[in-house]
């Protein structure tokens, strides 16, 4: 859990993106902005009596260069049902409980936590090895506590990326440590969480996908988190491209059900 004496995220938000901004001015090649905008519904009880959906619609800015990337997503979310499920946070898919907040149907509609990333290639992709990426996750509380759109807390996460491609396939996992700060009457604890997946080129311009994600749980008495993903991403042209993706709940710590798409533009 982040206490007083850890450094404010966005201080660390603004020191990453400087150091990767002056790693990025002395590489070779240069890099380029992404929009991208998405919309994801889920529904699930999550332990509880009653059904929680909460629809999420994120709007990210990101720049993508050879060795680092740098993002940043704004989330509009609307949540509709019990007041002790609040959305996920860090891209997650769907809510996690908090007993700090009330029980009762509820609905509210406005800005969820920001989140700013950066990564950065600790080692490129080569016969004998993987892609390996160093990843932070920075999550702004910026989501309203009493609306139940957030924890109105910061919170830091870091996690490594590894990616093989054989031939038409490709293997990929993470895995990371979660350290989340705690609204007033709420213990969360610091987690560990990951994932592991292929994807299949079934064309030049289609990959199919699975992916099982798993993390510890937040709150003591409530359930891990763990889903599996099925996704298919499609190249509409050199500009555009678009994900699909459903993913199934395997516990009361993750969403029954969660469909949504993402669309990705390089202006």
């Amino acid at each position: 859990m982040l206490d007083q004496h850890r450094i404010k995220p966005w201080t660390l938000a603004t020191g990453f993106a400087l150091a990767l901004a002056s790693v990025g001015a002395h590489a070779a090649d240069a890099g380029r902005m992404s929009i991208s905008v998405g919309g994801e519904y889920s529904t699930g009880d999550y332990g509880t009596s009653e059904k929680t959906r909460i629809w999420n619609f994120p709007f990210t800015f990101k720049y993508e260069a050879e060795q680092f990337s740098v993002g940043v997503s704004v989330p509009l979310v609307n949540v509709d049902g019990s007041g002790s499920v609040i959305p996920s946070g860090l891209g997650s898919a769907g809510g996690m409980r908090t007993s700090a907040f009330s029980p009762g149907d509820r609905s509210e509609f406005g800005i969820g936590d920001v989140l700013v990333t950066g990564s950065f290639r600790l080692s490129p992709e080569s016969p004998r090895g993987p892609r390996i990426d160093l990843v932070g996750k920075i999550k702004l509380g910026t989501g309203d506590r009493d609306d139940h759109l957030g924890t109105g807390e910061d919170e830091l996460a870091v996690q490594v990326d590894l990616e093989k491609t054989f031939g038409g396939t490709t293997l990929f996992g993470s895995a990371g440590y979660r350290m989340p700060d705690s609204p007033p009457g709420v213990n969360f604890r610091d987690v560990f969480y990951g994932s592991i997946g292929a994807g299949f080129n079934v064309s030049d311009q289609t990959t199919l996908g699975l992916a099982f994600n798993f993390q510890d749980n937040l709150l003591v008495g409530t359930e891990s988190p763990r889903d599996v993903t099925f996704f298919i991403r499609n190249k509409l042209n050199n500009a555009q491209r678009m994900t699909v993706y459903v993913s199934r709940g395997l516990s009361d710590g993750s969403p029954d059900w969660a469909v949504g798409v993402m669309m990705k533009f390089y202006p």
